[in-house]
């Protein structure tokens, strides 16, 4: 099969988006399928083995790291020339839109699947520009609407979904996890001590008896820091050290907020360098109230941490409320750092609960998530084998009928 991948956002660019595309170009060099990236000018150019066809843009000043992209002819020509089976569109918003409407004028009988990844309406009051969430509704359900299949990642996100009008094919995809990579026995005792050292070097308060908290993420606003901040000033910090996994446009602002020595923000880590920090920590801490999924809650539970998350779409459906870790009203500090409480004065219960994330992630595999995808692909192509098939042979009964000619 001939597919089309389209990304508003792309590598080296790090988020829960290009690490989900990322995946999806794995599995797709496994089935042998023929690939076409289409993403902004910045992006790498090869992936996978693919080709990447970068697009014209001009970056957001609201929001830095992300572009206006901008779906050229030069684009429309690689599409044309590449003749897809199948169009697969991440996130679409600005390059999205552009190419919904090109390939309805242009390429009606290829179709689309609209990839859901990120609550993109409530970035619009985050921002500061509430008024524009029913325009952004609007868009949505025309893309839904253009679109063969709707894949979303959690059943709270499609009963959302469904609740605000969306009707047609709209089929969970949850993602998987790498739980042989993200694993228990990953703890690292050096890197706890490194991450708990003094500023001379020397261990601090608590040394490696500290409770590690630690939160994996883009450092931006919308990623839920005041709740972050918050609750992690609500605790002894003789006690618990905060470790930052990440980087973003609100790092500068944000990490000034503490005194040297009290968070230790560690950048971007991948690989076998982000699976030992997960399992070198305690507490996994998720504040966002905007994530559909949250790849990093099950890359956690695989690690064994209990986690503290809001109770928000998305989160919900990844941490089981007492089981695996708590949920907290959304943006309450003070429930988020009495849950952080909860767990780590309850030794036996910070056990069972690692215990309990761990064994849920095991269900998220590779094969159960790539067969979804498979099976969306199969039910795409039929859809539309009935749909044109439906359509000639209605053409074909007015013909024989005299009604057209």
């Amino acid at each position: 099969m001939r597919i089309a991948i389209v990304v508003e956002v792309f590598l080296p660019k790090r988020d829960g988006v290009t690490a989900t595309v990322e995946r999806v170009l794995k599995y797709l060099q496994q089935q042998k399928h023929e690939v076409l990236i289409l993403a902004p000018g910045e992006s790498v150019s090869t992936c996978c083995g693919y080709g990447v066809v970068p697009a014209a843009g001009f970056p957001l000043r609201f929001y830095p790291g992300l572009r206006y992209n901008i779906f050229s002819p030069a684009m429309a020509k690689k599409l044309t020339e590449f003749q897809p089976d199948l169009i697969q569109m991440f996130d679409p918003i600005m390059l999205g839109l552009q190419m919904f409407y090109f390939c309805k004028m242009f390429m009606p009988k290829v179709p689309l699947v609209y990839t859901y990844c990120t609550n993109i309406v409530m970035y619009t009051s985050i921002f500061g520009y509430p008024q524009l969430a029913p325009l952004f509704w609007g868009m949505l359900k025309i893309m839904h609407r253009t679109s063969k299949v709707t894949l979303v990642p959690s059943l709270s996100i499609k009963d959302d979904l469904v609740n605000r009008g969306f009707r047609g094919e709209i089929i969970r995809w949850p993602r998987p996890v790498d739980f042989q990579r993200f694993h228990p026995s990953k703890k690292r005792e050096e890197l706890r001590a490194m991450w708990t050292a003094g500023e001379l070097g020397k261990p601090a308060q608590g040394g490696n008896d500290k409770i590690i908290l630690l939160f994996v993420s883009r450092i931006s606003w919308e990623k839920g820091l005041n709740t972050l901040r918050d609750a992690y000033e609500n605790l002894d910090h003789s006690r618990f050290h905060l470790v930052i996994v990440g980087d973003g446009p609100a790092r500068s602002e944000f990490e000034p907020y503490f005194l040297p020595g009290e968070v230790s923000f560690v950048g971007w880590r991948s690989g076998e360098e982000l699976a030992e920090a997960f399992a070198s920590a305690d507490i996994f801490l998720f504040a966002s109230l905007t994530e559909t999924f949250g790849n990093v809650l099950l890359e956690a539970a695989a690690s064994g941490l209990p986690i503290v998350a809001c109770d928000a779409l998305g989160a919900r459906d990844l941490v089981l409320h007492g089981k695996t870790g708590f949920l907290s009203p959304p943006g309450d500090a003070e429930a988020f750092s009495n849950s952080i409480l909860t767990i780590a004065n309850n030794p036996t219960l910070r056990q069972s609960m690692g215990v309990g994330a761990r064994q849920f992630a095991e269900r998220f595999t590779w094969d159960f998530s790539f067969n979804i995808v498979g099976k969306a692909y199969e039910t795409v192509s039929l859809l539309t084998s009935l749909e044109f098939d439906s359509v000639g042979s209605r053409l074909i009964t007015r013909i024989g009928n005299g009604k057209s000619t």
